[in-house]
């Protein structure tokens, strides 16, 4: 799908010709106007991977937290009071950020080749 094609698309889920969408990068952001509603995760992040019916209204959700948070808790690692690094700023850090702050994470640093943060806590 390009940028062009995202407004019929998002039509064709209301008509019914598409019962759900996953969003991936670039279009993480670019989806949110066309939308009735957000989740609150989805508000948090301005970030949508997930579009689905509910009450005939198109709903932008965001599982990229809730993956992220399980794949952490399933290895038993305890993130209260830690610092974390992410390399790269791509689609899915609004989401990892969110999940480390709700695993209680203390500090967050954010780098990436284009713009290279040190010691710059989120």
């Amino acid at each position: 799908v390009e940028k062009n094609d995202i407004e019929k698309v998002i039509d064709d889920m209301k008509v019914n010709k598409i019962q759900g969408i996953n969003v991936t990068v670039p279009f993480k952001k670019t989806v949110i106007p066309f939308l009735d509603q957000l989740s609150d995760t989805a508000k948090k992040t301005q970030s949508v991977n997930t579009i689905f019916k509910k009450q005939n209204k198109l709903v932008g959700d965001n599982t990229d937290v809730y993956g992220f948070s399980e794949a952490i808790q399933i290895t038993n690692l305890n993130l209260s009071n830690k610092k974390a690094l992410i390399l790269g700023a791509g689609g899915v850090v609004p989401s990892i950020i969110l999940a480390l702050k709700n695993m209680g994470i203390f500090e967050i640093a954010l780098s990436n080749r284009t713009r290279p943060c040190t010691n710059r806590w989120v």
